[in-house]
């Protein structure tokens, strides 16, 4: 099997409504941000960068994931939104091509899918690769998790490129489970 790079605007709905995911045995999904954490494109692209050219550095871009998912985890269904204003055309792409021929399945301005129908699995027929790397944020909506701008940014390296990439939600919000559970926004 191969390895493919997601690449986009990334997010969850609120609550549960969007529902789960399932990993499939085989699959090992690499996140570059927590759960309701932003992903900076300048970050992104270090990483993006490494994995779309001949012989890439799979093992030291897998070093700096800060989530790591495998067989039979449960991750909210994030949805991977394109957009014509990223530095890089968006959709998904396989590790180990020159990026300049653009995405293996290109996702355009305002289309969205979820990473169930982008993985596949659980009855969706088989999946698209073992390895896949989530390029994008995992931004909650603000009403379920509020971003805070003063948070601690994260600082890491790839090949040597250093890179601050993340801001990390803020502790004051509701998980969908908890919003689920008493059933308001706070």
């Amino acid at each position: 099997m191969a390895s493919y790079v997601f690449y986009g605007h990334g997010g969850r709905e609120a609550g549960t409504s969007s529902g789960t995911y399932v990993v499939p045995p085989g699959v090992t999904i690499y996140f570059f941000a927590l759960d309701s954490e932003i992903l900076y494109d300048s970050a992104a692209a270090i990483i993006r960068n490494t994995l779309l050219r001949a012989h890439p550095n799979e093992m030291a871009v897998q070093g700096v994931a800060r989530d790591i998912k495998r067989a039979w985890d449960k991750v909210p269904n994030y949805k991977l939104t394109g957009d014509s204003n990223l530095p890089d055309p968006t959709g998904v792409y396989l590790v180990g091509t020159n990026k300049s021929g653009g995405p293996a399945m290109p996702l355009l301005h305002g289309s969205s899918k979820y990473l169930s129908d982008l993985i596949g699995g659980a009855g969706k027929g088989g999946v698209l690769g073992n390895i896949i790397y989530w390029m994008a944020c995992r931004a909650a909506p603000d009403n379920s998790n509020n971003i805070d701008d003063n948070a601690d940014a994260v600082t890491s390296a790839i090949n040597g490129n250093s890179m601050t990439c993340i801001e990390q939600a803020s502790a004051q919000g509701r998980s969908p489970s908890a919003v689920k559970m008493i059933g308001s926004w706070h």
